[in-house]
């Protein structure tokens, strides 16, 4: 019988960091007021509700592979993984800056004991209407 894993797919809404002042005036061009009041403590508190939930899915143990969108950056990623603190995982991170406006990505968090990814490409992906 083959392997089972659990994959998980969440929208983060918005996760940005607060360490990309390279972008910092960018994005409050782009949002429009969305980053209003964003600071530290909101973060935090968003990291930790996320992480709540996140260490939920799999009966306690969280995915084995998820994937998630509006996400700014790898360096919220990587907090986003260190608020999880779940020792039985080694999650690892695949993400590539798009070109976005609002500076938004998607990426995926994965079990470095179960999975290994030896290259990804990012690539151009056309929607074509079907009418």
């Amino acid at each position: 019988m083959p392997e089972e894993y659990y994959v998980a797919w969440w929208n983060l809404e918005n996760l940005f960091d607060l360490e990309t002042a390279t972008r910092t005036e960018k994005l409050k061009r782009a949002l429009k007021g969305e980053l209003d009041g964003w600071k530290k403590t909101v973060l935090d508190r968003k990291l930790s509700q996320l992480a709540k939930i996140i260490k939920k899915m799999n009966s306690d143990e969280g995915p084995d592979i998820l994937g998630v969108c509006e996400v700014e950056s790898k360096g919220v990623l990587k907090k986003l993984v260190n608020t999880l603190n779940l020792p039985s995982r080694r999650y690892k991170i695949a993400h590539d800056d798009t070109k976005d406006k609002r500076g938004i990505d998607v990426a995926f968090l994965y079990d470095g004991k179960k999975f290994v990814f030896e290259k990804y490409h990012i690539f151009p992906c056309k929607i074509i209407p079907c009418f």
